[in-house]
């Protein structure tokens, strides 16, 4: 688990990358890429290499040593809605989404 100040470090450093438009990119590589990583062999090593390059980001706009957390989705298993990591307090809940990333817009969902 992160501690408080560690949370909201990485968060800050999200919060810059996407001030710089940085994160933007992330978000189109990602999604440009689904149809050849998901579902596939190279899901696993992909997304290895695409969390690493995001961590460097992370660090270059932080000028710190932070590194993408860890969530650990065994533990919450059959459950992950309502999981520590998805509440309000935390990395954000997916409860009462209205909106998704779309292609190069924002879609409304539900």
């Amino acid at each position: 688990d992160l501690t408080c100040v560690e949370q909201d470090e990485y968060i800050q450093a999200v919060n810059l990358l996407k001030q710089s438009g940085e994160y933007a990119k992330f978000v189109e590589v990602h999604y440009a890429n689904r149809v050849f990583t998901h579902g596939r062999p190279l899901f696993f090593p992909w997304h290895r290499w695409f969390l690493w390059v995001f961590e460097k980001e992370l660090q270059k706009v932080s000028k710190s040593c932070l590194t993408v957390p860890y969530w650990d989705s065994e533990q919450d298993a059959g459950d992950e809605l309502n999981s520590s990591v998805l509440q309000a307090d935390s990395f954000g809940s997916v409860q009462g989404i209205k909106q998704a990333r779309c292609g190069n817009g924002i879609c409304e969902i539900g």
